[in-house]
């Protein structure tokens, strides 16, 4: 009997992103003896036209299809499989993953065209499907029986961490190495929050320390720009982490471009762990930490174990004595949590500066420990994927549509590192962070800003605008200066007039400096054609942090570029750029009074 072809289909929510299920899916089934050349992956996005999808999935003309299914493709999943079924009636529809796991019954009911759901973990069950068909002995199978009665059969033990497959082919890592590549070193979650299905597994199995370090090896030689893991928390086992930290920094010494982007619990780590970490170059790591509430009565709420103490003062000391880039995150609409409460923790998490704040909102996924606990309390959320929360017991809908909006602006102007000068001083005047960001989305709201789509210039004027009307004289010049630098250090190439009243000075003294500032870089770097020389009034001397700067070697034909930290001298100075790249270079930085 021949084998049938197979198309692995995932619908990412981002070109970037790649999906991990697929490919293991895949070199699972092959490792068993499935022929490779009977599996297509079919791997788009939730972006493109379902017409087009669909006439894509008709040419691949497959026996069985199988779509892995999260919360963002879930209604698109749904239209493609009735639509598939009506002209291609033969094959045999499947759904797999967390979106479908939790409700296979009640899909098989509402949905015809799926004939079948791989409940749980797929490997062992995907490889039994395609080798044996689709049977009662088929393991982690919800299906309908040639009765036409829904079955749920027995499940399948769950699969050793050594006998995961590596899940890229060298292909893959060839064509995919400039994506967003996902790898897993570990399954299950040993706590039980409950609003994460990850609390239905609390069986930890863990990839030990040499399969780890074989399959990183294979990443980094293939070039791979960023790799996310998907483990729920890399450090729940201390020791095993700093191996792994230990061997990807000593790896490091070779040089390789490869970020790793860890999950971690941050009240977990030690002493000695920052320590190790300290030793990490800039760009290795990427840590995503989920404090998610600092209110102590919420986490009990949510059974989420946190002591936020030591968090922050594990943040802080990775801020202080590390290079590791800071993903924190927070949820609204926790059980219990009222505004000011959100309010509060949005501070406290603030004030450990992460490059990055992550604000999130409750989704009330089927199957979790939340689904029972929101109804019990008289939440509202959507019915439909992603079921994020419109009411809770604490937050109206209006409630949660200010913290939208502040979400939106967090993103834009702080989680986007665009203005880190000019928004360290604007927050500086307000009471609180929460404060400042909850004023400049309302402020956003009102001048109808959320309806556009609006360009990098315009969202900086309006910041400009917003500043002018609210700060003293003197402190917004300050800030205006700042703002100027923050655009130019973005690699925009125009200087727009609102960014720029200074040169419309015709201050003799001021001009001739500027000459004599030219005249330097004619001297100085005799072939830079294309460069902006701009003069700025900082209150304060301005630290621009691993700035690209351009060194003039004792020949001036032979020039240098590192990345380097650059003091700004307060008062009047002259900042000269390269502009021909795509990154500004810093060429020179120099008081205008020093200026001969």
């Amino acid at each position: 009997m021949a084998s049938p072809k197979v198309a692995l289909i995932a619908l990412n929510a981002q070109f970037a992103h790649t999906s991990l299920a697929i490919r293991q899916l895949r070199e699972y089934a092959c490792l068993q003896g499935f022929p490779r050349d009977n599996i297509s992956l079919c791997e788009w996005t939730i972006n493109d036209l379902p017409q087009q999808l669909l006439m894509r999935l008709f040419a691949v003309n497959a026996d069985v299809y199988a779509f892995s299914c999260y919360i963002w493709n879930r209604r698109l999943t749904e239209r493609l499989t009735d639509e598939l079924k009506k002209i291609r009636p033969e094959a045999t529809i499947i759904w797999g993953g967390p979106e479908a796991s939790q409700d296979a019954r009640l899909i098989l009911k509402s949905v015809p065209a799926v004939d079948a759901i791989l409940a749980g973990e797929g490997e062992v069950a995907f490889a039994d499907l395609l080798l044996h068909g689709l049977t009662p002995q088929t393991p982690n199978v919800v299906w309908r029986n040639p009765a036409g009665e829904i079955q749920s059969n027995p499940m399948a033990p769950l699969l050793p961490a050594e006998k995961w497959p590596f899940p890229y082919t060298d292909d893959e890592l060839l064509s995919l190495k400039d994506r967003l590549l996902y790898f897993e070193t570990s399954r299950g979650c040993p706590y039980g929050c409950t609003y994460c299905l990850s609390s239905l597994d609390r069986s930890v199995r863990l990839l030990d320390l040499s399969h780890t370090t074989i399959a990183f090896e294979r990443l980094i030689a293939a070039d791979v720009r960023q790799i996310k893991l998907v483990d729920r928390t890399f450090n729940i086992q201390s020791e095993r982490a700093l191996d792994i930290w230990r061997w990807l920094i000593k790896r490091h010494d070779q040089s390789f471009r490869t970020n790793f982007h860890f999950e971690i619990m941050a009240d977990r780590l030690t002493h000695d762990a920052i320590n190790i970490l300290e030793k990490a170059p800039a760009g290795l790591f990427q840590f995503e930490i989920g404090v998610q509430t600092t209110t102590p009565e919420v986490l009990k709420a949510i059974r989420r174990p946190c002591d936020w103490v030591r968090l922050a003062d594990n943040v802080r000391a990775l801020k202080r004595q590390t290079a590791i880039h800071l993903h924190l995150d927070l949820i609204a609409g926790l059980p219990g949590e009222t505004p000011q409460q959100f309010a509060n923790a949005f501070d406290d998490v603030f004030s450990l500066d992460p490059e990055q704040l992550q604000l999130g909102f409750l989704k009330v996924l089927p199957g979790s420990p939340m689904a029972d606990q929101a109804k019990s309390l008289g939440f509202k959320w959507s019915a439909e994927p992603p079921y994020e929360i419109l009411a809770s017991d604490q937050m109206t809908f209006a409630d949660l549509a200010c913290l939208k909006d502040l979400e939106a602006v967090l993103e834009l102007y702080h989680n986007s590192g665009r203005y880190p000068h000019s928004l360290k001083a604007l927050l500086a005047q307000w009471s609180s962070p929460f404060a400042f960001f909850a004023e400049l989305a309302a402020v956003n709201r009102q001048a109808g800003w959320f309806d556009l789509k609006a360009s990098p210039s315009a969202r900086t004027e309006f910041l400009d605008q917003f500043a002018r009307a609210r700060l003293p004289a003197l402190t917004y010049l300050d800030f205006h200066a700042r703002l100027k630098l923050d655009y130019l250090l973005q690699g925009a190439k125009d200087q727009p007039l609102f960014l720029d009243p200074l040169d419309l000075s015709s201050d003799p003294v001021r001009l001739t400096r500027k000459q004599l500032g030219r005249e330097r870089m004619h001297r100085d770097y005799p072939r830079q054609n294309r460069f902006r020389l701009e003069d700025f009034l900082f209150a304060d001397t301005i630290k621009l942090q691993a700035v690209l700067s351009r060194i003039a070697t004792i020949d001036p034909t032979v020039i240098e570029t590192t990345v380097c930290d650059c003091l700004i001298p307060a008062g009047q100075c002259l900042l000269a750029f390269d502009l021909s790249g795509s990154q500004p270079i810093l060429l020179f930085s120099q008081s205008l009074e020093n200026i001969t």
